[in-house]
């Protein structure tokens, strides 16, 4: 990734790939240990526009028929510390998550 000084903007690359990925949650694929992933990002909430506090790898690959996005997240939390209160896929309530404590005003 890199990013504009002037703009903040982003640029990203994406990876072809010559076969499809095998999706099971685990970043085990030779595109994960061949190619550097990217982070870099920036924060929403709490701080927006801030640099990142997190570490966080991500990989976009792409082949034939798919668009892949992986990432490996890490936090400084303890996991009996972490809040999920929506496990459902693609619902409008994940934004949710990890916000008891503050709540975006604008996202």
């Amino acid at each position: 990734m890199t990013r504009d000084t002037a703009t903040g903007q982003a640029t990203i690359r994406a990876i072809k790939l010559a076969a499809p990925l095998k999706v099971d949650g685990v970043l085990d694929e030779e595109v994960d240990a061949r190619e550097k992933p990217f982070g870099g990002f920036l924060q929403v909430v709490p701080r927006d526009g801030q640099e990142q506090t997190e570490r966080t790898d991500v990989w976009i690959t792409y082949d034939d028929r798919n668009i892949y996005v992986s990432c490996r997240c890490w936090d400084s939390a303890p996991a009996d510390k972490w809040i999920a209160n929506e496990l459902r896929r693609d619902t409008n309530q994940l934004r949710q998550n990890d916000q008891t404590r503050r709540r975006p005003s604008v996202v």
